[in-house]
């Protein structure tokens, strides 16, 4: 037992540790550094943190293929549940008794199978690039470092309703979940106008006709 516990600290302090901080550290000089040669504040130099791990999340997001795999199980669920529905027309009560509960049990395989990929596809996804730039974030902006430069570790003072400011998490969380419903809406109204474009010239046929 000694020497497996001897194995996973060698495997964690040897090779993951090493590997996270010269991940981080390069992470810092391609993104942090030069936007402090531009001497953008640090609620900025964070808000553009954001954006770009949402960014992420979206390109996550379209790899996965998380919308054509919604579409296929919907209709999947949609065409198993028209089957179960015709078995009522058997005229057998124990044939349509079980055939009735063995598409009802396949239905339900189904669907854990289903919430059990939409979670894993979920914590890739959003959770996954949240808490390892959160990590980054709070390792190279920590709050020690951040009152050494600036005797707080607020990095947005606002003085509202006894709240003195935001920390790096909360800035970075804010401008995350806005970025998510900002480029949602931009998706839902690139898709309705996709749809509407396509809708226009069968219109046009059918005034013609």
């Amino acid at each position: 037992m000694d020497l497996l516990y001897r194995f996973l600290d060698w495997i964690f302090y040897g090779l993951i540790e090493p590997l996270f901080i010269t991940l981080g550290q390069g992470l810092s000089l391609v993104l942090l550094r030069p936007l402090e040669i531009l001497q953008l504040p640090v609620a900025l130099q964070v808000t553009v943190i954001a954006i770009l791990t949402a960014l992420l999340s979206f390109t996550l997001r379209h790899l996965l293929q998380v919308n054509s795999r919604q579409k296929i199980f919907r209709n999947q669920f949609v065409s198993k549940r028209k089957q179960q529905d015709n078995v009522k027309y058997i005229s057998d009560w124990k044939t349509r008794d079980a055939l009735y509960r063995r598409m009802n049990q396949d239905i339900d395989e189904d669907f854990n199978t289903y919430l059990a990929q939409h979670f894993v596809r979920y914590v890739t996804v959003y959770m996954l690039p949240i808490f390892l730039v959160m990590a980054w974030l709070n390792t190279f902006l920590s709050n020690s470092i951040l009152i050494d430069r600036f005797d707080s570790y607020y990095i947005l003072p606002l003085n509202i309703a006894g709240i003195e400011g935001l920390t790096v998490t909360g800035v970075f969380l804010i401008v995350y979940i806005a970025a998510l419903v900002v480029g949602f809406r931009l998706k839902r109204y690139s898709w309705s106008f996709e749809k509407s474009a396509r809708m226009l010239p069968l219109s046009r046929n059918a005034k013609k006709g």
